[in-house]
């Protein structure tokens, strides 16, 4: 069972609204910089767009999460239930989740795109994977494979699992807590054919926090979702 958060409506606006104008202004910066020939050299616009976004989404989530427990005058330990205690349980959740919810997610996914092609659609890739099969040598993937596996489900995590559910769910909306916490989630990935899959994923890895208690369960789940698709994709390419 999830323990009682005290996120005040304030501190929850003000986290949001600052990681808005964080992402906003990185696009900007972005934008700009791409119109430098020299930047070009760091890769393509797919991968030059994931370098942004890593610093203006998850580099200003990670600070701003701590500025958001040092508003609520707690610790990373009490607002988020990282601690050493259950931490054997909350890794054990976590790998087997993952082993039983990768294939489903996989027949999702492909059931989706097979629908969609039925009726003329044709699925789009993810930006994510467009920008991991334009990296080109090792140095490319490396960065990518740690932005994918590391960086990303911390931030995320925190954003979904961490402040924006126990804040919908203590407002006294549980359901709805899970169901929109989970879709927003899906929607930000900007991609038709895995909006369904992610927002399934964004309801178990929520489940996964309320039986644990500890955000690490989700955040390992969701990296080691994130390391299979990352292989995966690395043994197809090679």
């Amino acid at each position: 069972m999830l323990s009682e958060k005290s996120w005040s409506g304030e501190g929850v606006a003000q986290f949001f609204f600052r990681l808005i104008i964080c992402v906003a202004a990185g696009g900007v910066v972005g934008h700009l910089l791409w119109q430098w020939e020299a930047v070009h050299r760091l890769g393509s616009r797919d991968f030059f767009s994931m370098l942004i976004a890593t610093f203006s989404l998850h580099g200003a989530s990670l600070g701003l999460a701590h500025w958001f427990v040092r508003f609520h005058g707690v610790g990373w330990r009490q607002g988020f239930g990282i601690k050493r205690e259950g931490i054997i349980s909350a890794i054990a959740w976590a790998l087997v989740l993952t082993i039983l919810v990768i294939p489903c997610v996989r027949v999702v996914s492909d059931w989706i795109a097979h629908g969609m092609q039925s009726i003329g659609l044709e699925p789009e890739k993810q930006s994510a994977v467009r920008a991991l099969e334009s990296t080109v040598g090792l140095p490319q993937q490396i960065v990518f494979g740690i932005v994918a596996m590391v960086l990303a489900p911390i931030s995320e995590e925190l954003i979904f699992r961490g402040i924006l559910y126990p804040a919908v769910k203590e407002a006294g909306y549980p359901r709805l807590a899970l169901w929109s916490t989970a879709l927003v989630f899906g929607l930000i990935h900007a991609n038709l054919m895995t909006l369904i899959p992610l927002t399934l994923l964004g309801v178990i890895w929520a489940w996964l926090y309320e039986r644990t208690d500890n955000l690490l369960a989700p955040i390992l789940a969701h990296a080691l979702f994130n390391a299979t698709n990352f292989f995966s994709l690395l043994r197809l390419q090679g």
